[in-house]
């Protein structure tokens, strides 16, 4: 069970993390709103509250910190299965779409009672939230929230863009490829994330294993995705969806740079309290990835976006690559 500082601790981090909820899900259920308006989804936008507390009660962080990852692992891979197994089964035509985020929702807050009932009973955590320790963390926190915030913007607006500048077919073939990436992406990061932790209170050798498990993770996962591309296309979506496996097979390269930054980055900089330069160069890097795509994107369509999302993966690698050789 937890020791007199770590709960507090875990008190403190969640409320944080409550109160970042609150603050942005007015805007958050306003985007979807609309989202759902515009794709016919009605009632999409009552599935994200569910689907966000359940993502609040996992505290996947919590497991992180414990080097006890096992069993949240265990759980999220379950709640994907049941969503991929929904997506065959339960979606025929459009109008199910529904249907599949109901599921979805549901999965994850499932999982996150799962996770809360486990961890009170192993942990002896409870639900207790203080909101003045939780605003003061949230601040303390705010170098490394932007940080790991900011890649969205070179991840998403291209996303958005190309929505409005290519046919449905194309663009439903791009974000076929982007789902495919972002699995093989997660279950990179549920590995290596794993393993972080150990990297904060050991040596020179510890960080070496750190970097060859992150980098050579992403490159047997970049290499399966760009050889068999058609092939998971073909099984997972549709034999329809060719020009997904072409899109994947140039972003799977990717994957390797997410890696080189994820050991430069938070395995280098925030380790050694640089969370201010990670900041400032994650946040500057992809801001320029973002206005790239409003560039590209009207001028080469889906191969545009899917060049600047590589692209800008490379320099942020190389950049946080530098800093972290000076830091």
């Amino acid at each position: 069970r937890l020791g007199s500082g770590v709960g507090p601790v875990f008190e403190r981090v969640q409320a944080a993390r409550a109160i970042l909820l609150c603050l942005i899900l007015p805007a958050g259920l306003a985007l979807f709103h609309e989202l759902s308006y515009q794709s016919g989804a009605t009632g999409f936008v009552l599935y994200v509250l569910p689907y966000l507390v359940g993502h609040l009660l996992v505290a996947q962080w919590f497991h992180q910190g414990m080097s006890d990852l096992m069993q949240v692992s265990a759980i999220l891979a379950l709640t994907r299965l049941v969503y991929l197994v929904a997506a065959v089964l339960l979606v025929e035509r459009p109008g199910d779409l529904p249907m599949l985020l109901a599921v979805n929702a549901t999965a994850m807050l499932a999982a996150g009672l799962a996770m809360g009932i486990g961890r009170s009973r192993r942990h002896g955590t409870g639900l207790r939230m203080d909101p003045v320790q939780g605003w003061s963390e949230l601040k303390r926190g705010a170098n490394v929230f932007v940080g790991d915030f900011a890649p969205n913007l070179y991840n998403n607006l291209p996303h958005l863009f190309l929505a409005g500048a290519v046919s449905p077919v194309v663009y439903g073939a791009y974000m076929a490829s982007v789902r495919i990436l972002a699995a093989a992406q997660s279950a990179m990061y549920t590995i290596t994330h794993a393993y972080f932790p150990r990297l904060a209170s050991r040596g020179p050798e510890s960080r070496r294993t750190y970097v060859a498990l992150c980098v050579g993770t992403a490159v047997v996962l970049a290499a399966i995705l760009a050889l068999f591309a058609d092939r998971l296309v073909a099984v997972l979506l549709s034999p329809d969806l060719a020009d997904a496996a072409a899109y994947l097979e140039i972003t799977s390269v990717g994957l390797v740079f997410v890696a080189i930054a994820l050991v430069a980055g938070p395995g280098t900089l925030l380790v050694k309290g640089r969370d201010v330069t990670y900041r400032n160069a994650s946040l500057m890097l992809s801001v320029a990835g973002g206005a790239a795509a409003l560039l590209a994107v009207p001028l080469w369509g889906a191969w545009g976006a899917a060049t600047v999302v590589l692209a800008t993966r490379i320099a942020i690698a190389m950049v946080m690559w530098m800093l972290g050789a000076r830091a």
